[in-house]
């Protein structure tokens, strides 16, 4: 696993050897993973020129029956270092003891008296080389005295040693892991989310550095191309930066809604009928507002017989889609009978009087005997005023209603339509004149 390099001074507690001599009748002082001989703490990977001021935590450990007497202490001062080319150390004063209360006197056994650990804070200050290197050895001494006293409570000579090892690595810059440019389909209004995957890699850190991308993953980016921007900075500081194209495209066509199934019409005009329909609505991911349109659109006039309306919808970006629904348009023909008559047909009469009306209805030629027919009157080019249903009288065979002119305005000129199916249908021209009173006794006269 790589370590990380950090280019600040850092305190670190070290399990440093004190390093002692024979007679092991006597106290020992060493450090708590008590190293020996010349096995060296490993502090691991320091930057070039990197300083580190370390803790050092001595611990006085009772044996035998020579001990470090009641209120006397032993004194470190440091004298000798030794360091690689390039390299420094040093170390500070320090002082060890006096033993705590409970501590054996000369002569008494230990019998299991906990160890006395002193921790001396900034204890040694160590910094690495300029240039690289593997497993670089530093060597601390000091020479040690004591307070007052008897002097053999403490195995070792006049010195005591403690040793460290550490790897010099230069910082590299961290290296981005981009995709190449990319290429997206629109998936929301306006573009597309952004979704690329990237990342970073770094030679000293573990793990590695997070690398950040403007925009990121999870942010709208707009239909055509933009430039991601992206950097990373590792623990050391150095930071390395880059980007690539997004290009944002829209290639899916709108879908239709509501498109008529289909339209029966019915018209006495052999030129056809009037198209009436709802023109379908349309979507589009990206497009909010696709433009729909239908030839025929509504209000044309559809042929007799069979056509369809062909509708489009276009999305900005120039997407189409197509749907159609098939038109049958059937002529339909009447004989109309008495009081209507004549070639156009029409009918004078007075107003608020009821006139029965009879017909015999064709479609496409064939005597009509069911389906739905209305008796639909208005004022000659306007719209209906009242609808009353036609009734299929099998022992005729006609179609039949009361027609009440009461229903109407007044007098004045009216068009009465046979309407089929909801549609248009033959109609006759229905004079209105005065009211009842007025007119003469007897059935509706012709002018």
């Amino acid at each position: 696993m790589r370590e990380r390099v950090v280019r600040r001074a850092l305190v670190l507690t070290a399990a440093i050897t004190i390093v002692a001599a024979s007679a092991a009748s006597a106290d020992t002082l060493h450090t708590g993973d008590s190293l020996a001989g010349p096995t060296a703490m490993d502090l691991g990977v320091f930057a070039p020129g990197e300083t580190r001021v370390l803790n050092v935590r001595f611990v006085l450990v009772c044996a035998g029956s020579n001990h470090l007497n009641p209120g006397q202490q032993a004194f470190l001062a440091p004298s000798i270092a030794t360091v690689p080319p390039g390299g420094a150390a040093s170390a500070a004063n320090v002082t060890i003891g006096p033993p705590p209360t409970g501590w054996p006197v000369d002569g008494a056994e230990c019998n299991g008296v906990a160890p006395f650990v002193s921790v001396v804070p900034d204890a040694v200050t160590l910094t690495a080389p300029l240039v690289d290197g593997q497993d670089l050895l530093y060597q601390v001494a000091w020479t040690r005295t004591y307070s007052a006293g008897d002097t053999s409570g403490i195995n070792g000579g006049p010195f005591t040693f403690a040793s460290f090892t550490l790897d010099v690595v230069s910082n590299t810059p961290p290296q981005l892991i981009l995709p190449s440019d990319v290429t997206q389909e629109g998936d929301a209004t306006g573009g597309a989310i952004a979704g690329y995957a990237f990342g970073a890699t770094d030679a000293e850190d573990d793990p590695d550095p997070v690398a950040a991308c403007s925009p990121a993953p999870g942010d709208l980016v707009p239909l055509g191309t933009t430039h991601v921007s992206c950097s990373v900075t590792d623990s050391g500081g150095m930071t390395a930066t880059g980007g690539f194209d997004l290009t944002v495209v829209d290639t899916t066509a709108p879908t239709f809604s509501n498109v008529p199934a289909g339209l029966r019409l019915s018209s006495a005009d052999p030129a056809g009928a009037t198209l009436a329909y709802d023109l379908p609505t349309a979507a589009d991911v990206v497009d909010p507002n696709p433009t729909v349109g239908c030839v025929p659109l509504p209000g044309a006039t559809a042929p007799v017989g069979d056509s369809e309306v062909v509708c489009t919808a276009t999305d900005a970006s120039g997407n189409a889609t197509e749907a159609r629904f098939p038109v049958h348009v059937s002529v339909v023909t009447a004989t109309w009978e008495s009081p209507v008559g004549g070639n156009p047909p029409w009918l004078v009469g007075n107003h608020g009087r009821t006139v029965p009306v009879k017909v015999a209805l064709f479609v496409d030629g064939i005597a009509l005997t069911s389906g739905a027919v209305d008796l639909v009157a208005g004022p000659c080019g306007g719209a209906a005023l009242l609808s009353a249903p036609m009734t299929w009288m099998q022992d005729a065979p006609r179609w039949f209603a009361h027609l009440d002119t009461a229903l109407l305005p007044g007098p004045g000129c009216y068009t009465v339509t046979a309407s089929v199916d909801g549609g248009g249908g033959p109609a006759f021209t229905l004079d209105l004149r005065g009211s009842v009173q007025a007119s003469a006794p007897g059935r509706a006269r012709r002018s």
